[in-house]
């Protein structure tokens, strides 16, 4: 296929829901040029802590409250390594990574309750993650993807229209939305679990694009599925960047959808194939 542009350096236009109850302040709309949306490399967890890769090569840190973060340099591991690639502790160093081509991880110990099955309620961010290929393969071809959530690759031509789903989501179509700007939230659980898709609903809901909305598109380019593929509960994707909990830790996963929206290699709101209503493949989404 024809080469594509690199992705987007622009700030993405985000208006969080007025009925959004995620953030302490008001609704905000985000638009070219701020830094509200954390586009300059920023990352806040819960707690205040903040820290932040200056760009330059040095480092820079701040800890406060019960929250820390570490930022480092490392490889995306392999597939189920959720990309943590060995940065643990806690503190508030970071290093940048960027020049150097590496992912950059910054791990949040949240302080909250920890997931079922799980024993310890800690966040993790990849972003950074070099692009792979990104070719468009036969419809139902099972693709093997380098991170877990996927943050990019190979795909099938045809996307998942970005609404909630009950069923899954073929990895493969999801990473189409990606391509394409969009959020993934995806969940693992062993039966029922009305409280994790309540929280990834939250964040779904609470982001509109105005561009999208104009265009009589979604309100959106979000997509909310299962993924039993996911080596966490709980896990996000962008293009270049994912994010996966133990635990639910609401600003940190709504501060991650802000950050990396609408930062895929095209910029496109049209809606995709709703695989609930007209599936494509009697036994896709089986690559990990």
């Amino acid at each position: 296929m024809l080469a594509r542009p690199a992705p987007s350096s622009r700030a993405p236009r985000i208006l969080l829901a007025a009925a959004a109850t995620l953030l302490v302040a008001p609704a905000i709309a985000v638009g070219c040029g701020s830094t509200a949306t954390r586009a300059d490399s920023a990352s806040t967890g819960t707690g205040g802590a903040t820290v932040k890769a200056t760009g330059t090569g040095g480092a820079a840190s701040a800890t406060t409250g019960s929250s820390s973060q570490t930022a480092s340099s490392s490889s995306t591991g392999g597939a189920g390594s959720g990309g943590l690639g060995g940065a643990a502790g806690s503190g508030g160093s970071a290093v940048d990574a960027g020049d150097a081509g590496l992912p950059i991880t910054t791990i949040l110990d949240a302080g909250g309750t920890p997931l079922p099955g799980e024993t310890t309620c800690q966040v993790v961010e990849v972003t950074d993650i070099p692009e792979p290929d990104f070719n468009h393969l036969t419809p139902c071809t099972p693709v093997t993807y380098a991170t877990n959530p996927p943050s990019g690759g190979n795909h099938w031509p045809i996307w998942a229209a970005y609404k909630i789903y009950s069923e899954v989501v073929p990895r493969e179509m999801y990473v189409h939305d990606l391509e394409h700007g969009a959020i993934v939230l995806t969940y693992r659980c062993a039966g029922a679990c009305p409280d994790v898709v309540a929280a990834l609903t939250q964040v779904f809901d609470s982001i509109t694009d105005p561009e999208c909305l104009t265009l009589m598109g979604p309100p959106a380019r979000m997509v909310l599925t299962p993924d039993p593929l996911l080596a966490t509960p709980i896990a996000a994707s962008a293009w270049g960047a994912t994010y996966t909990a133990t635990c639910i830790d609401l600003p940190s996963l709504q501060a991650f959808a802000i950050a990396h929206y609408d930062h895929g290699r095209e910029d496109f709101c049209t809606d995709g194939q709703d695989i609930e209503s007209m599936p494509l493949c009697a036994d896709a989404g089986d690559g990990g």
